[in-house]
């Protein structure tokens, strides 16, 4: 197993950040009074975006098999495995569109992972199928994709990690500007492991293409269901926030295992 060096962090975090605060969205902790609704193909969400409904076919189950090093003390003992045929939507849209973004003052997506190196795209944190974090197969480890204003997918390489193993990956993303046609301009910061980072990019200009869709979260899968974009493998302590969140404790919140979108 790759040694993880996250002191104090177990996150999966899909988000908006507000400028002093952020705000959960979703988080599905994984505790003796929830775990029992995942098998009816329901997440119980504690953040303000409502329970995640399962799509696709087969369901996500429960995994026991969790990362160890960073690992803070209480953290959830479940995982979930995604068996690449299903994922969970979150409820409304859309959630992470350019304007909240801007006004939260950036977004941050966190996970821990374990592809099985299986399936195609292997989405972890996908906003509207044009905004999201992967793990693709052929590749040497995950990408950070959105849609630039050409409508091109560009992807951003956070670094290599192998299938069958456990890695942490952080996106943070800084707003600068939003013009008058709902570009956002910003920064985004990566990381893979250790909680220095591993790649940037300035300048980055996100499209409103993925907020015209009006599509939701989806956690494992695509928010249309695409069968390619399932995900193949494990996932923990996952969400989103909205809002950058700083290198030292990013947005987790130990002790759960969550999704947690955080928005305005």
């Amino acid at each position: 197993m790759k040694p993880n060096h996250w002191i104090g962090l177990a996150a999966l975090l899909l988000g908006l950040a507000l400028p002093l605060r952020g705000q959960t969205l979703i988080r599905y902790p994984l505790n003796a009074s929830t775990v029992n609704s995942i098998s009816t193909g329901v997440a119980t969400n504690s953040g303000t975006l409502g329970n995640g409904i399962t799509n696709g076919t087969g369901g996500v189950a429960l995994a026991g098999s969790l990362p160890t090093n960073g690992v803070p003390q209480g953290s959830d003992t479940y995982g979930l495995y995604f068996n690449g045929t299903s994922g969970f939507l979150s409820p409304g849209t859309p959630q992470l569109n350019n304007p909240a973004i801007a006004k939260a003052g950036g977004f941050t997506f966190e996970t821990w992972f374990n592809t099985t190196g299986g399936g195609s795209v292997n989405a972890m944190i996908d906003y509207a199928g044009t905004q999201k974090l992967v793990r693709q197969t052929g590749q040497s480890g995950p990408q950070m994709e959105y849609a630039d204003t050409n409508d091109t997918q560009v992807f951003n390489n956070l670094g290599a990690a192998a299938a069958n193993q456990w890695d942490y990956a952080a996106v943070v993303f800084t707003a600068t500007n939003l013009d008058s046609h709902t570009n956002l301009t910003g920064n985004f910061t990566f990381y893979l492991d250790p909680n220095a980072p591993t790649a940037s990019v300035s300048g980055a200009v996100i499209s409103p293409f993925g907020d015209n869709l009006k599509r939701t979260i989806g956690i494992g899968t695509h928010p249309a269901g695409f069968s390619s974009d399932f995900f193949n493998g494990l996932l923990y302590d996952r969400g989103s926030h909205s809002a950058p969140c700083p290198p030292s404790t990013f947005c987790s919140m130990a002790g759960s295992s969550a999704i947690r979108p955080m928005t305005v």
